[in-house]
C-alpha cells in the first residue's frame, strides 16, 4: 500500500518506482528516450505515458502532410502552431532529438527561412524512421499499463475494505 506523500516531499515520492521491461527500454532507447527518467516525470503512470505516446504516434502520421498543406495554402501561422504543439508533445514523452528537429522546423517555417523545406524533410524522415520504434514501445507498454491499473484497483479495493472495517468498529470511549 502506498502512503501519501510526506509533508514537504514531492508527489513522486507517493508513487512506486516503475521497472519497465527490457524490451520497452530498448525500444525507447532506439528513439533516444530515457524511459525510466520519462516515466518518473509521469509519476510512474505508465497508462498516462502510453496515452500521450499514442498521441505522438497519431500525430507523427498526420503532421508532415498537415504542415505541408498549411504552407501550400499560405497558412504559415497554422503550420508554425502545429509544429510548436508537436514539439511540446514529443518533448513530453522524452523524444528529445525529434523535439529538436521539430523546433528547427518550427523556427524555419515561422520565419519563412529558405531552409524550411529542408527542415521539414528532416523532420519527416526522423518521424518515418522512428515510427516502428514508437509502435514497438506502445506494444510493450500496453500490458504494463494494464498490470499497473489492476494493481492500483486492488490497492483501492483493499483501502475501501479496510475503511469499511474501521467504520464498523465501535468507537473508542472518550474520557474527560
Amino acid at each position: 500500500m502506498n502512503a501519501p506523500a510526506p509533508q514537504g516531499g514531492s508527489l513522486r515520492d507517493a508513487f512506486p518506482a516503475v521497472v519497465a521491461p527490457e524490451a520497452a527500454s530498448q525500444a525507447a532507447a532506439a528513439l533516444g528516450i530515457d524511459l525510466h527518467a520519462t516515466l518518473d516525470s509521469f509519476c510512474g503512470r505508465v497508462d498516462l505515458y502510453e496515452h500521450v505516446l499514442r498521441g505522438v504516434a497519431r500525430e507523427s502520421v498526420i503532421l508532415p502532410g498537415q504542415v505541408q498543406s498549411f504552407i501550400d495554402r499560405g497558412q504559415r501561422g497554422d503550420a508554425h502552431r502545429a509544429l510548436h504543439t508537436f514539439k511540446g508533445l514529443v518533448g513530453t514523452v522524452g523524444w528529445l532529438d525529434l523535439a529538436d528537429r521539430a523546433a528547427d522546423a518550427e523556427k524555419a517555417v515561422g520565419a519563412d527561412q529558405p531552409d524550411a523545406a529542408q527542415c521539414l524533410a528532416a523532420l519527416a524522415a526522423a518521424l518515418q524512421a522512428g515510427q516502428p520504434h514508437v509502435f514497438a514501445l506502445l506494444g510493450v507498454l500496453r500490458p504494463l499499463a494494464r498490470e499497473q491499473a489492476a494493481a492500483a484497483a486492488a490497492r483501492s479495493q483493499q483501502r475501501s475494505q479496510t475503511a469499511a472495517v474501521e467504520s464498523d468498529a465501535p468507537a473508542a470511549p472518550t474520557t474527560r
